[in-house]
């Protein structure tokens, strides 16, 4: 495996897009852009790319079925969710 399994995930708003970096449980960090989104993209579609990239991940890399928690008090342009394997 190139990295852990995720633990938590940053999404930030930047001028060009959408930045992603993942802490994995073993301490790593995995960072990089979200693909394919406009960068007035609504928030529930960004949400939905990044959980959607942490499942594809979950299942490709480690064989497990992933789940973001998003936390309900971000700020604006930036949200933090925990990754949960799905029980």
């Amino acid at each position: 495996m190139p990295f852990g399994r995720p633990a938590w995930i940053v999404v930030l708003a930047t001028p060009d897009g959408f930045r992603q970096s993942i802490r994995t449980v073993d301490g790593g960090l995995v960072c990089g852009k979200l693909p394919g989104l406009p960068v007035d993209a609504a928030e529930v579609l960004v949400l939905e790319t990044a959980a959607a990239m942490v499942r594809e991940l979950g299942t490709e890399f480690h064989g497990e079925v992933l789940d973001v928690v998003w936390e309900a008090d971000s700020a604006p342009g930036y949200w933090r969710g925990q990754v949960r394997q799905r029980s």
